[in-house]
């Protein structure tokens, strides 16, 4: 009985998990205004996920992308600073914060595609 208990919980559990998978817009803004747009693609494949963030008609593959139910956090190597992102993506829209080595942080924010 307690063993049976134990699955149905479990199965309830991961049907309740975010589907984070999907194309989303992504906008940080900086301190001073300024608004910048991206597209970040999760994947899933054999429970594991990935992610290509695509800006300015180039893409590079995120690193260190951890996906906690509807908690998403990766970093993004750039030539200027590397830049943590925190995003909580749920019910189609994305908020968060960014942070990069060089002192800048900021709001994210966006939508699912």
């Amino acid at each position: 009985m307690y063993r049976a208990l134990l699955i149905a919980l479990f199965t309830a559990a991961l049907s309740l998990a975010a589907d984070v998978t999907g194309k989303w817009e992504l906008r940080g803004n900086s301190p001073s205004g300024e608004e910048s747009r991206v597209e970040l693609v999760i994947t899933e494949s054999g429970g594991k996920h990935s992610a290509t963030l695509y800006a300015e008609g180039d893409s590079m593959p995120v690193k260190e992308l951890t996906v906690a139910g509807d908690e998403v956090t990766f970093k993004l190597p750039t030539e200027e600073a590397t830049f943590t992102v925190k995003v909580t993506l749920k019910n189609g829209t994305a908020e968060g914060t960014y942070s990069a080595s060089d002192g800048r942080s900021g709001k994210v924010s966006g939508k699912k595609l």
